[in-house]
């Protein structure tokens, strides 16, 4: 017997509400009802109560709702999720809200408790313990033999409560002696994908991720300040083919500069997806015209014989601390942290725009925060917003609907290129920084 369908449930499940022009535009005025709308998702259990309460509060409003009412709520876990909620930020429910400017007179620059990585952050809040160098600090203990997020945590909190001992950068010995025995030369590889709401190929689940761009660098793996031996290469499908993964595999796998050595990724997704492109094409056999690109595919990811694979993140992870990086693992944090090194940056000021993938000086001068293709999101909206253009026959693609400017088709296929490779870049500014330095921990 079939179970008959909760109508609702059925509704809810599709439910998509989409208000950031609203938000942003409320909050730029100085309302605080756009940070209301805000957090509202994290703080109903379904959407109807969701849209229940938005309708309630533009009521609210109808009724003559003045912009000097305090805010309708207090701090609490709704705030974590919160992109009003961001530190420096000069307006916004967190910095104007009353209780947290009151005892707080430099709230702007202080972490929040929700930044600290971890469990406990919403007892705090209940407590009333909105920043992080409000709470006390335990005394410093030796390295561990692992980063733990525990540890994290507290080290965090060290560094914001100025604790004498808190480490400023530290590369374990674990880390170090890992990175040394890895096969040589290294490649740096990323993968951007796009989830499509109509599946593209038979067997293909809604939103199933299909790649449409890579980036790679190969370093020699020699850190010493002679040796600049680096080179960039990657793809993107800028033209709309029929199967932008069989060709970004095939580009991938027969480059014979890529044959050697260990590859560099940050996250499984990588080595994940091509072990599943590779089951695939073994079940279902490669597309027409790929069989070359299929063996040489198989041969990468056999279990013995195979490509070594190692993730950035892990090792990050378990290994790696800078203060800089708040806690945070992710590639943004870990180039951020090291840009503020003289050191660390060394190489960008020797190498070229071929070998890095673009301008140096658009990294020094903040470009990755300010390009408008700066995330995986925004790169997989831009990517599909192009080829929708280039099925319409248009020559240019409107992106107001992520407060960007018409931009040109080359326009956008370079940003999307420099994003790739700034992520690719990262990496490789990392092992160098980290093989350069050695087993460190300053304080």
């Amino acid at each position: 017997m079939e179970k008959e369908t909760d109508p609702m449930a059925f509704q809810e499940a599709f439910v998509r509400v989409s208000v950031d022009s609203a938000i942003n535009e409320l909050q730029t005025s100085g309302r605080w009802f756009g940070h209301y709308l805000s957090s509202l998702g994290y703080r109903s259990d379904t959407w109807g109560q969701w849209l229940q309460e938005l309708e309630e509060e533009i009521m609210s409003l109808r009724t003559g709702l003045s912009n000097e009412e305090p805010y309708p709520f207090l701090p609490g876990r709704h705030c974590a999720q919160c992109r009003y909620r961001d530190m420096g930020q000069k307006k916004g429910c967190w910095a104007d809200h009353q209780e947290a400017s009151d005892s707080i007179s430099d709230s702007l620059s202080r972490m929040h408790i929700f930044e600290l990585p971890g469990h406990g952050n919403e007892t705090l809040v209940q407590d009333g313990v909105l920043f992080v160098d409000q709470l006390e600090s335990d005394p410093a203990a030796d390295l561990p033999s692992a980063f733990t997020i525990p540890w994290r945590r507290e080290e965090q909190i060290r560094q914001e409560t100025q604790h004498p001992k808190a480490i400023q950068e530290a590369l374990l010995h674990q880390t170090l002696e890992q990175l040394q025995k890895l096969p040589r030369p290294f490649h740096f590889l990323d993968f951007e994908a796009v989830g499509f709401p109509i599946p593209q190929r038979e067997g293909d689940r809604i939103y199933d991720p299909v790649l449409f761009q890579y980036s790679c660098h190969t370093w020699d793996g020699d850190a010493s300040t002679d040796s600049m031996s680096l080179s960039h290469t990657g793809w993107l499908d800028e033209e709309g083919v029929t199967d932008p993964e069989a060709v970004l595999v095939d580009h991938l796998v027969s480059n014979p500069a890529l044959q050697k050595g260990t590859i560099i990724h940050f996250s499984p997704f990588e080595p994940q997806h091509l072990r599943k492109i590779a089951k695939r094409w073994r079940k279902e056999g490669p597309p027409k015209g790929f069989e070359q690109a299929n063996d040489s595919l198989q041969a990468w990811m056999a279990k013995k014989g195979g490509r070594n694979f190692v993730d950035c993140l892990t090792l990050v992870r378990d290994g790696y601390h800078h203060a800089r990086m708040h806690g945070k693992l992710g590639l943004k944090p870990l180039i951020g942290s090291l840009l503020t090194s003289k050191e660390a940056t060394e190489p960008i000021t020797r190498l070229s725009a071929e070998q890095m993938g673009f301008p140096g000086e658009w990294l020094l001068e903040g470009g990755y925060e300010k390009s408008p293709v700066s995330d995986g999101e925004t790169a997989m909206h831009t990517y599909l917003m192009i080829r929708m253009a280039q099925k319409s026959g248009l020559k240019e693609v409107s992106r107001a609907s992520l407060t960007h400017p018409t931009e040109s088709h080359a326009e956008l296929i370079q940003q999307m290129k420099q994003y790739c490779a700034l992520d690719t870049f990262a990496m490789y500014l990392a092992f160098h920084h980290w093989l350069r330095v050695g087993e460190i921990t300053v304080y």
